[in-house]
């Protein structure tokens, strides 16, 4: 197992048509937030995508679940967790698998506008992937010492014994804790739990390592016995920017205190803001609660930072459209689904993500999004009111001008060494600030996730504001009320000196 393997996992959705010819399996990425509809097996490999998607794993779904109308309702006590993996399996059986595996997933790959919804039902599977399906069967079968034309009901009765023997054992050696696969050895997360438990206690000091425990146990299920690790791994590195996003993720995800849980996010970004996970989770959080601004600077930030994986795009590309900002829901949408291979890779290869950004591209456009941006834009209309400067707080002092101007040369300087994105991108962070209102007697505290490592007066900050919009959005600069035309005109005439 290699370790990019052991951040993999594989989720399956808890209900999906009794017309799909196969569970639909996928691999995710352990930093990306799943809804409550997904079941997500943790430190997968090839193997355990193999068994998953075979003939056995559907024979079992069938016999055992309790189907919802015209859907299966895939659960783990029921389906996932009785489950009998096959026993004393050869290194060349499991390579077979493995090999078989890859191939139903290249098979997909190469499958243009794939989904679930349209290519596994029975019906409508093309014939390539039924193919690869059967060369995974077989390789299964194989590894329950059946042969390759079994009948689901010899296959049943296979299952069903190997199923009831590894009660029995499990009886004998009184266990009862584990409820994974049946067996622990078959087991990768039982195993990854067991040799993390004996690193930790090799290595009592290591922050990674109590970190990697409290993210198996959460996979597991075990929300008590994750949290105490994850406060280990933060006792003795508060700063582990990956163990404050996990604990973060505990809160919301297992205990639903997103308000705690929004405290460990800002704490994450705070420790590592190069860290695209966490701006990931926290914009995704903001999104949820309805904080729409804010969760767009924290989900382009991390899409900025990490542009690789697909879903902190597709959440960008919601957030753009709870703002109504049409034309940027568009643009991602249509960039993240031309990347093809390169924006989906294994984990984000997810048909849902997909769908979804298909959806929004075809929402966008009958909002007009296929088309550039109009000087009405709702999004940046919604700043502008929320952002817009109190007058009150403004006067004609000549001595305040000259502050005024100065800062702003030295905004002048570092926005155009940024790039109008990056510009653009700070313009809207200062003025989400603002709708909390920006004090210009402040002398420091203010900062910047654009600017990172400055600490900004209310003046100096007001200034960055001015410059910002008077660069990114020249026609809208009137409309947020900054007081600071004289501040401006005096420093585009000391800098033309």
């Amino acid at each position: 197992m290699t370790a990019n393997e052991l951040t993999r996992r594989l989720v399956i959705p808890s209900a999906f048509p009794i017309t799909f010819a196969y569970v639909p399996v996928s691999f995710v990425d352990d930093d990306v937030i799943l809804g409550p509809d997904m079941l997500a097996i943790g430190n997968a490999t090839y193997y355990e995508f193999g068994i998953l998607s075979s003939a056995p794993h559907v024979a079992w779904l069938c016999a055992v679940a309790k189907p919802q109308g015209a859907s299966f309702n895939y659960t783990t006590d029921r389906v996932y967790n009785t489950f009998p993996w096959p026993q004393e399996i050869t290194d060349e059986q499991r390579a077979k698998i493995v090999n078989s595996a890859r191939l139903i997933e290249q098979v997909r790959a190469s499958i243009p506008d794939f989904s679930f919804a349209k290519h596994y039902t029975v019906d409508n599977m093309p014939a390539k992937l039924k193919e690869a399906h059967r060369a995974n069967d077989e390789a299964v079968l194989a590894a329950y010492g059946l042969p390759p034309d079994a009948s689901a009901r010899d296959i049943v009765l296979c299952l069903k014994a190997r199923h009831d023997a590894l009660l029995k054992e499990e009886s004998r050696r009184e266990t009862t804790q584990e409820t994974g696969r049946s067996s622990e050895m078959t087991d990768p997360l039982s195993k990854m739990k067991a040799t993390l438990e004996a690193r930790v206690k090799a290595e009592p000091k290591n922050a990674d390592t109590w970190r990697e425990l409290a993210q198996v146990k959460m996979m597991l299920g075990d929300a008590e016995g994750a949290e105490n690790d994850c406060i280990e791994s933060l006792r003795i590195d508060p700063k582990n920017a990956a163990a404050l996003v996990l604990m973060g993720n505990l809160l919301t995800n297992m205990r639903g205190d997103d308000a705690a849980a929004e405290q460990y996010y800002v704490r994450a970004v705070e420790a590592d803001d190069g860290f695209a996970s966490a701006h990931a989770n926290y914009g995704t959080l903001l999104l949820k609660r309805g904080e729409k601004m804010k969760a767009v600077t924290e989900l382009r930030r991390s899409v900025e930072l990490d542009g690789r994986q697909a879903v902190p795009r597709y959440m960008l590309a919601q957030a753009y459209v709870a703002i109504s900002d049409w034309h940027s829901a568009w643009l991602v949408a249509k960039e993240t689904l031309e990347r093809g291979e390169v924006g989906f890779e294994d984990s984000a290869n997810l048909p849902r993500v997909r769908d979804g950004l298909r959806a929004i591209l075809d929402l966008a456009a009958s909002k007009g999004g296929a088309e550039a941006p109009k000087a009405d834009d709702i999004a940046l209309e919604q700043t502008i009111r929320q952002g817009k400067f109190d007058a009150a707080h403004a006067d004609n002092d000549p001595a305040r001008n000259l502050m005024m101007a100065m800062y702003m040369l030295d905004a002048m300087k570092r926005f155009e060494s940024m790039g109008p994105d990056k510009v653009r991108n700070a313009a809207m962070e200062i003025a989400i600030l603002g709708t909390h209102g920006i004090d210009p007697a402040r002398s420091g505290g203010y900062t910047l996730k654009t600017i990172p490592g400055e600490d900004f007066s209310g003046y100096r900050l007001l200034a960055y504001y001015y410059v910002s919009w008077k660069m990114a959005f020249p026609d809208h600069l009137k409309d947020i009320g900054l007081p600071f035309d004289d501040a401006y005109a005096l420093a585009v005439q000391m800098r033309g000196r």
